[in-house]
């Protein structure tokens, strides 16, 4: 197969696609989802508090380790790579 096929072809697989639709958000969609959340928390506020706390220790802990061996440019960087990375082992403890 030449090269100008295989590209034709992925042009053609491209155009076909079929993109999802975007609703918009109303204050009742916002109000129900606080909701549940509020429901969530009181079926089970120990949960959600521990992993509250741990994550704002944790936060803590990387702003203030980095301030104190003179990285306090690297607090912001460190802070939002604990904000992604915690949350993986939790998915993991979920299961």
């Amino acid at each position: 197969m030449s090269e100008q096929n295989r590209d034709a072809r992925a042009l053609a697989a491209a155009a076909q696609r079929i993109y999802p639709t975007v609703r918009a958000v109303s204050f009742a969609d916002i109000n129900e989802a606080w909701a549940q959340g509020l429901r969530d928390f009181r079926a089970a506020p120990v949960y959600g508090l521990v992993f509250g706390g741990f994550y704002a220790a944790g936060g803590i802990v990387v702003v203030l380790g980095a301030t104190a061996l003179g990285l306090g440019y690297l607090a912001y960087p460190l802070a939002a790579a604990f904000a992604l990375l915690v949350p993986l082992p939790r998915s993991v403890c979920m299961k």
